[in-house]
């Protein structure tokens, strides 16, 4: 559903992802513990909106939560991997390529009748 998936840009800011992130928090109180919410495109945040988000994430109650993915087109630079992996809180992996290409369409064959993968080689 549109509430469960957040798409980042230049354009994103800190209310966009505290409500994503408030829906996910809250997600076993409203009979949604099964569903799965995402943050793509986490590369186009800034530095300060990711060491926001994971503030904001950490500071949220996760008793009532669901699954959480955030995505990003780019493997360095990732200031939201490096800093909720050192917090010891959350569990936090990065695919490779092909992992996350299986995973992502096995999510899209459960959870979407809408979406489709599609794999550029460039």
């Amino acid at each position: 559903e549109p509430d469960e998936v957040l798409f980042c840009d230049h354009y994103t800011t800190i209310e966009d992802i505290q409500l994503i992130l408030s829906r996910w928090a809250a997600a076993g109180l409203h009979g949604r513990r099964d569903r799965l919410y995402s943050i793509v495109s986490t590369e186009a945040l800034s530095y300060t909106l990711q060491t926001q988000t994971v503030r904001l994430l950490l500071s949220l109650a996760q008793t009532s939560c669901a699954t959480l993915v955030f995505l990003s087109g780019q493997a360095e630079g990732q200031h939201l991997v490096s800093a909720l992996s050192g917090s010891g809180k959350l569990e936090v992996s990065t695919l490779d390529d092909e992992t996350l290409r299986n995973v992502y369409s096995q999510v899209a064959a459960n959870f979407s009748f809408a979406t489709r993968v599609f794999v550029s080689d460039h």
